[in-house]
């Protein structure tokens, strides 16, 4: 990962807005990525010998309150899916009895519907 960010550094500056030095660790380039959305790497172990040396990181999540607004997004999106499932239902139970209708040779002068949603 750290060879592509570099290799399209001149990209990701435009894009993003993030400058990489040609140098730059992975640690460095997931640091600015990450930063760019507000979470954080932390470093939360260190091990091996000096030749060679093992860090463990954690991402910290930001603590601005979007957990919640995207639990309310996610619980306003799956109630309008459901909905939609529930109209795309209905299309194809309307074009089914219109097919059944015209296959057995009656005209159907009306098609009576009856619509129940609930919130459960």
């Amino acid at each position: 990962m750290a060879a592509f960010a570099l290799s399209n550094r001149a990209s990701i500056k435009t894009v993003l807005g993030i400058g990489l030095p040609k140098n730059a660790t992975p640690i460095t380039i997931v640091r600015r990525l990450l930063d760019k959305i507000g979470y954080e790497l932390r470093c939360i172990g260190r091990g091996g010998k000096s030749s060679n040396r093992v860090r463990v990181y954690q991402v910290v999540h930001p603590q601005d309150g979007r957990f919640e607004v995207f639990q309310q997004w996610l619980a306003f999106g799956s109630q309008f899916l459901d909905i939609s499932n529930r109209r795309q239902d209905l299309a194809s139970t309307i074009v089914d009895i219109k097919a059944r209708a015209t296959d057995s040779g009656e005209e159907a002068e009306y098609i009576q519907l009856c619509l129940s949603f609930s919130n459960s």
